[in-house]
């Protein structure tokens, strides 16, 4: 153990004790810790540390409308209460729900068929499309095409649906450039080129969405386990 015997470092050494003191007595007994709140009437995002806002942001919050696809019905409403930060996500890349295509195909009133691994869907031309490892692809005799990442296969009026785990239904840059992630498939995400114009408005399908440079500032200033308050 050191020991201070000099005079002067006596004296040093009580000067940092009572700094330290000070400072445990100037913290307010009833102070909170960083927290994230988010008001999906204002559409506005603030993080909190004691009674200071260390970010406010406009967000996009879920459009409160339900959609029915046979008996299944979802809801776009973004759920209220207390949550927290589960995990951190750097370049999140979405791997498309269910209901995305139910909800295209309603709307565009297309046929929708639930592709199966192992089979193969005949089409007019003559082709057919399949799943190969983690790719759907068009075959046509000895030759086959990979249906493009981030685009959907719809042929003849059918709207195919394929398989979890293929990279079709996985779609880098959805979501933005980070995540939070809120437990239950909610996020606090980022913002895809195409939808800018959501933001401060009731516009998703639950999730809470920022602008990139937004949602990077709050990445960088929480951490997992940051206690989320919706209301």
């Amino acid at each position: 153990m050191r020991r201070f015997g000099h005079p002067l470092q006596l004296a040093v050494a009580r000067i940092a004790l009572t700094a330290v003191a000070a400072c445990t007595l100037a913290r307010p007994a009833d102070a909170q810790p960083r927290r994230i709140e988010i008001s999906l009437q204002a559409h506005t995002l603030w993080l909190i540390e004691d009674r200071d806002t260390l970010l406010a942001a406009p967000v996009a919050v879920g459009r409160r409308d339900t959609l029915w696809f046979g008996d299944q019905m979802y809801s776009w409403s973004t759920p209220t209460g207390e949550r927290s930060v589960r995990a951190k996500r750097l370049a999140p890349v979405w791997t498309v729900p269910d209901w995305h295509y139910h909800e295209r195909a309603l709307v565009e009133q297309l046929v929708l068929t639930v592709m199966v691994r192992g089979h193969a869907y005949p089409l007019a031309d003559g082709s057919r499309l399949e799943v190969r490892g983690r790719q759907v692809v068009r075959v046509l005799g000895d030759q086959y095409w990979r249906v493009p990442q981030g685009s959907e296969a719809i042929i003849d009026g059918v709207l195919f649906m394929p398989p979890v785990g293929t990279a079709q239904r996985e779609i880098p840059g959805a979501l933005g450039s980070h995540a939070l992630d809120l437990g239950d498939g909610l996020l606090i995400h980022g913002t895809s080129p195409h939808n800018q114009s959501s933001i401060g408005r009731a516009a998703s399908h639950g999730c809470i969405r920022m602008h990139n440079e937004d949602v990077k500032r709050l990445f960088e200033l929480v951490h997992v386990g940051t206690t989320v308050l919706i209301r």
